[in-house]
């Protein structure tokens, strides 16, 4: 019986290759979506979450989720709480090179005597080769190097001075189709959130689609 992996999902590019890698390393992986009700959490992702679903049917993997208030090491403890609701055998994480969400993902593994995964951690560039084989967009750009008119587009690299993976906090992204998806995910209808330093993509239905197909049936 293969071991059964939490694998914390966002439904970005990060989350979604460590699901992939998990995958591919003979795991059960079963995404874990924490909701923050704040926007500015330290350790987790806001935008577009309502994706998730369509993109958990998209990868056929099992999907639970749960919310969070969002404040500082708060929400650690909260994680920490509801993935002792689970049966798991350890934690996958997307984490590239952020030490703070790292560390607190260990502390949880150490407190429910699990191992944890970081397959991403530290490889930049297999990790950049294997975001190019995702179909990737901009949801939310919030730095230096990243205006409105990025957002809902291809993900790529803005500004030299911007850290290619957006370790810095300056945007966040979307996966809607991958080698491993067994569809796609189409959004079908958005619109774009202007706040005082940010932009963020406002997902009003989307729907999954056989591979090269722009409109599916099942939709949110």
């Amino acid at each position: 019986m293969r071991e059964k992996i939490a694998v914390l999902f966002s439904g970005g590019k990060d989350s979604t290759l460590a699901a992939f890698y998990t995958l591919s390393m003979g795991f059960e992986p079963m995404l874990v979506v924490f909701s923050p009700k704040l926007e500015d959490s330290y350790m987790l992702h806001k935008p577009c979450l309502s994706l998730t679903p369509l993109q958990a049917e998209a990868m056929e993997m099992k999907l639970c989720s749960f919310d969070v208030s969002g404040e500082k090491e708060k929400e650690v403890d909260e994680m920490l709480n509801h993935l002792k609701k689970l049966d798991i055998d350890g934690i996958s994480t997307g984490a590239v090179e952020s030490e703070y969400q790292k560390q607190r993902i260990d502390y949880i593994g150490e407190e429910l005597g699990i191992p944890t995964y970081s397959f991403l951690w530290h490889r930049n560039r297999e990790v950049m080769d294997d975001i190019g084989e995702m179909e990737v967009i901009l949801i939310k750009a919030s730095g230096y190097g990243i205006s409105a008119s990025d957002v809902g587009k291809p993900f790529r690299i803005y500004h030299p001075y911007i850290h290619p993976f957006l370790e810095g906090g300056e945007g966040e992204t979307a996966v809607l189709d991958a080698p491993f998806f067994k569809k796609r995910v189409t959004i079908e209808k958005s619109e774009i959130k202007m706040g005082k330093d940010t932009a963020e993509l406002l997902i009003k239905k989307a729907s999954l689609a056989k591979k090269g197909v722009q409109h599916g049936k099942k939709g949110i």
